[in-house]
């Protein structure tokens, strides 16, 4: 999905366009369920450029346009970091 698609999704819901998880990696909740994306975002005028943050709750991944949709934003994303990459994803949770 194209930037722009992605600006009009967000404005026709009223929720923000966010920037770009260059790397990512999930944090699921006590329910096993429920999870936040923890990454290194980019391209977000809210937050310097590659600066680690956490989302809110995500309301829908859409892996193949790779968006994620949380309670107020949507961010696109790139390199999902999984449990096989230890350091890296330990780095990317220092957000909670």
């Amino acid at each position: 999905m194209k930037n722009n698609e992605v600006a009009l999704l967000a404005a026709l819901q009223d929720k923000a366009e966010g920037g770009f998880f260059k790397k990512y990696t999930k944090f699921y909740l006590s329910d096993g369920k429920s999870y936040v994306v923890c990454g290194e975002l980019h391209g977000d005028c809210r937050w310097a450029d590659g600066t680690l943050i956490h989302t809110s709750l995500v309301v829908h991944l859409y892996e193949e346009e790779k968006i994620v949709e949380t309670r107020n934003t949507y961010y696109t994303i790139g390199e999902e970091v999984t449990d096989s990459d230890s350091v890296e994803r330990n780095r990317l949770l220092s957000a909670l």
